[in-house]
């Protein structure tokens, strides 16, 4: 269970370093589709941080408590 733990916060703190380097990503290209039909870099971003920002306040305190 600690490897798993241990993999998944590895993954997420490389996660964190590629978003840093986002810092010095071009305007046009935050607002551009991936591809037709897709959501821009940004839409992306703000969908994953929706989500972290959701299992941070209601998915883990649910699960420590249940533990």
């Amino acid at each position: 269970m600690a490897a798993q733990q241990n993999k998944g916060l590895n993954e997420f703190s490389d996660f964190l370093l590629w978003v840093e380097t986002l810092k010095v990503t071009a305007k046009d290209v935050w607002f551009k589709p991936i591809s037709t039909g897709k959501w821009s870099l940004r839409e992306i971003l703000a969908h994953i941080k929706y989500w972290d920002k959701n299992s941070l306040e209601l998915m883990v305190p649910s699960m420590s408590e249940g533990a």
